[in-house]
C-alpha cells in the first residue's frame, strides 16, 4: 500500500490526511478473491486515478505516462481485445478452470472503458459479468456469484432497448452478406406464443 498525503493548502500540520492508496496494479490476493469486484482496488477506488490526473495537470509526469493492464488506453483495438478475451475464457472453462479464468474476466470488465458506445460498453459489462458470475458458481464461490448476478440481470432487462442504436451496423452487414450471396438475416428475436412459457427470446447467432 502507498500512503499519500493529499492536502492543498494546509495551515496547519494536523491538517495534513493520510490517505491509504491500493495501487491499481496491485492484484488481490487470492484466485477466489478475483470474483468479488469489491476487492478490485482499480473498480473500488478512483483516487488514484484523480491523483495521477492531477499530476499530469501540474506537469508533474508525463500525460499518458501511467498506465497499466486494464487502464483503456492499454487496449489498442478494443473489439479484437473482447474476442480474444471470450476466447481465452471458453478455453479456460473448457478444460475447468474456471478459477483461473476469473482474473481474465476481471480484465474482461476493464476492457469497458476501452468503447466509446455507452451501448457498447452495457453490452460488454453485462456479458463479462454473467461469465464471472457462472464462473464463481462453478468454484462454490456462491456469495461472489450472487453479486456478480444481481448486476447482470438488471442490466440484461434493459439491453433490448439498445438495439436500435446498432442499425447502422446492421445493415453494414446485411449489405456484405448481400453482396457474397448470403441469405438474408434472421430476426433478433424469436417468437415463443403465449402462454405461462410464452414472450420472446434471443435468437441465437448463426
Amino acid at each position: 500500500r502507498t500512503s499519500v498525503v493529499l492536502n492543498r493548502r494546509p495551515t496547519r500540520k494536523d491538517d495534513a490526511v493520510a490517505i491509504e492508496l491500493l495501487p491499481s496494479f496491485t492484484t488481490p490476493a487470492h484466485l477466489a478473491d478475483w470474483a468479488r469486484e469489491d476487492l478490485w482496488p482499480w473498480a473500488t477506488s478512483t483516487t488514484l486515478a484523480e491523483l495521477l490526473a492531477k499530476c499530469e495537470q501540474l506537469d508533474l509526469i508525463e500525460s499518458g505516462a501511467c498506465t497499466w493492464a486494464g487502464h483503456a488506453d492499454a487496449f489498442a483495438r478494443p473489439s479484437l481485445s473482447f474476442h480474444m478475451l471470450v476466447r481465452l475464457e471458453d478455453d479456460l472453462a473448457a478444460q475447468g478452470y474456471h478459477l483461473q479464468a476469473l482474473p481474465v474476466v476481471a480484465l474482461h470488465l476493464q476492457l469497458v472503458q476501452a468503447f466509446e458506445n455507452e451501448h457498447i460498453r452495457s453490452a460488454v459489462a453485462c456479458l463479462a459479468r454473467m461469465r464471472l458470475s457462472r464462473f464463481a458458481a462453478s468454484c462454490r464461490l456462491h456469495a461472489a456469484a450472487d453479486a456478480a448476478a444481481a448486476k447482470w440481470i438488471e442490466a440484461l432487462k434493459a439491453l433490448p432497448a439498445s438495439f436500435e442504436a446498432f442499425e447502422e451496423e446492421r445493415e453494414q452487414v446485411r449489405s456484405q452478406r448481400a453482396g457474397r450471396g448470403a441469405e438474408p438475416l434472421e430476426s433478433d428475436w424469436i417468437d415463443l406464443g403465449s402462454g405461462p412459457a410464452g414472450g420472446r427470446r434471443s435468437a441465437p447467432p448463426r
